[in-house]
């Protein structure tokens, strides 16, 4: 997962059935994560106490992946957005 801000981002991460994953910073990789389920993608902006901002994949709050996806957020002051790609 990469991002693009007006804003500092202190952390990037997603959710995946009622567990959280994710870390400081800008970019975020991991592997090992089961297909299927609804995956919610957000960030921490203006710090590490700041807001958690909720990212939106085509106007849904959350996604159902079944493969390999890169997810790029971006931030644009306000609010943020998923673009989801699907590794082939």
């Amino acid at each position: 997962m990469g991002q693009s801000s007006a804003a500092p981002i202190a952390g990037i991460g997603f959710g995946l059935n009622g567990k959280d994953y994710g870390r400081m910073g800008s970019n975020y990789s991991t592997s090992d994560v089961p297909a299927g389920g609804s995956y919610i993608f957000g960030m921490r902006v203006n710090g590490i106490f700041g807001d958690d901002v909720t990212c939106y994949a085509n106007g849904k709050k959350s996604v159902v992946l079944k493969s390999d996806t890169t997810a790029y957020l971006k931030y644009d002051g306000k609010k943020c957005t998923v673009t989801l790609v699907q590794k082939k």
